[in-house]
């Protein structure tokens, strides 16, 4: 069976201003490449990229956490949440396959902290298909809240802000 070749724009993917992703043509491919070939490369840049979900209630850690990781270069995206309600409400709603690979969750809050959303957490995390490790960011250097981070199984590590490399290096083992 003979196919027809069109042409067809290399693809890459990108992410906008506020963290979305989208797809920019970078140039014609040299070789003539199916319209199927294309959809399924598109289809799997779409499916490699994790996700990563930040909640903090400062707009700045959000831009800082995405800046680095950028910097990193890591196929991440990073969707923020300025509530930990809005978080859990997209936790329960979400689809098995768009369940993020992390949570950063900052302890302080207004009206929900990172301790009444951990508690919430645990009433439907068995109901998740696969385990989402959370990362405590805080600035708190408290003795108390270091040893209630050591003793909460959902949490994989502690980190305090501000973010730089070595911590960033603790995130990854995350990822």
């Amino acid at each position: 069976m003979r196919r027809n070749y069109e042409p067809a724009y290399r693809i890459r993917k990108k992410e906008d201003l506020i963290g979305n992703n989208a797809f920019e043509a970078v140039g014609f491919e040299e070789k003539p490449t199916y319209f199927m070939e294309l959809f399924d490369n598109i289809h799997e840049m779409e499916h490699t990229n994790k996700v990563v979900y930040v909640i903090d209630d400062d707009e700045i850690f959000h831009f800082i956490v995405k800046k680095m990781f950028g910097l990193q270069g890591w196929d991440v995206s990073v969707n923020s949440f300025l509530s930990a309600e809005d978080a859990i409400e997209d936790l329960t709603s979400f689809a098995a396959n768009n369940l993020p690979c992390l949570i950063i969750l900052d302890m302080n809050m207004q009206r929900m902290n990172g301790w009444d959303f951990i508690e919430a957490f645990r009433g439907f995390k068995n109901k998740l298909p696969q385990d989402v490790p959370i990362i405590m960011c805080s600035s708190s250097m408290n003795i108390q809240d270091l040893e209630k981070v050591r003793k909460t199984p959902e949490l994989m590590a502690y980190i305090t802000k501000p973010l730089d490399r070595s911590k960033m290096k603790e995130i990854e083992k995350y990822l």
